[in-house]
């Protein structure tokens, strides 16, 4: 699995706020999944966090096998000869460099490397969300794990202790939301359907014309079945028309 964490890079005096990807591995199941430790990490870089020009920014990429990084332990570590130095040309949108800096010693995992139950939900949501893990963001509380992923459009996933089930947040949504609308069924994969029993007022209506494809006029004859609309689109909108209206989620019927 592939998890992110937040360092601070110092080359040659200067120092830039980075990013790096940990790949940790896993042990069988038998052994209950104990992590081995990190011999290496790996280095992501824009080539403008690097210098001003991108001819700079390429000297500076090279320069970083005279690399140092303090961890969220305190902990020194530096680089060797990068093993891929990528920088894209001049113009393209994703410019930068990629490297590997190898660890003067191994270190353990940056989590509870005895949590068998966190690493086997990392594990799954590195696997299914397929991005690395914000480890250092990662939430624990009684019923979930919310597993944060650096992505445009998504906070990442989240795990039901209760059944190690895993569930994407909500595109745009925040976590709050997208647990309100797991915990009432919104869910499911594949989609069930929403049922509309109750609209009290022209906010209730347009919560629902917000993400089904029905007009006001067809609210007026209830309840109204929305095959398939039990999704995340649905969840802002109902949250926000409150107790103006009253919906329910059924089971697709055959």
């Amino acid at each position: 699995m592939k998890l992110v964490q937040s360092r601070r890079l110092v080359v040659g005096g200067s120092a830039w706020d980075v990013e790096c990807v940990i790949t940790v591995r896993l042990g069988p199941a038998t052994a209950g999944y104990p992590p081995k430790p990190i011999s290496d990490v790996q280095v992501l870089l824009e080539t403008s966090a690097l210098g001003p020009t991108f001819a700079l920014a390429l000297e500076r990429a090279r320069r970083l096998t005279e690399a140092t990084s303090t961890d969220a332990r305190s902990r020194r570590w530096s680089s060797s000869t990068p093993t891929s130095t990528t920088i894209a040309t001049p113009g393209r949108s994703a410019t930068g460099a990629h490297l590997r800096a190898v660890l003067p010693a191994p270190q353990p995992p940056p989590f509870d490397p005895d949590d068998h139950e966190l690493a086997t939900a990392l594990r799954l949501a590195s696997h299914r969300l397929q991005a690395p893990i914000r480890i250092d963001d990662v939430t624990t509380t009684a019923r979930y794990y919310l597993l944060p992923i650096s992505h445009i459009g998504t906070l990442g996933g989240f795990i039901d202790r209760r059944d190690s089930s895993m569930h994407e947040a909500g595109p745009g949504l925040p976590w709050a939301q997208s647990l309100w609308g797991y915990e009432r069924g919104l869910l499911h994969d594949p989609p069930w359907d929403l049922v509309i029993e109750r609209v009290d007022d022209d906010r209730a209506t347009a919560a629902v014309t917000r993400f089904a494809d029905v007009d006001a006029g067809e609210l007026r004859d209830l309840p109204r079945v929305l095959p398939r609309a039990a999704t995340w689109r649905a969840i802002g909108p109902l949250h926000d028309a409150g107790d103006a209206l009253t919906w329910a989620v059924r089971a697709p019927q055959a």
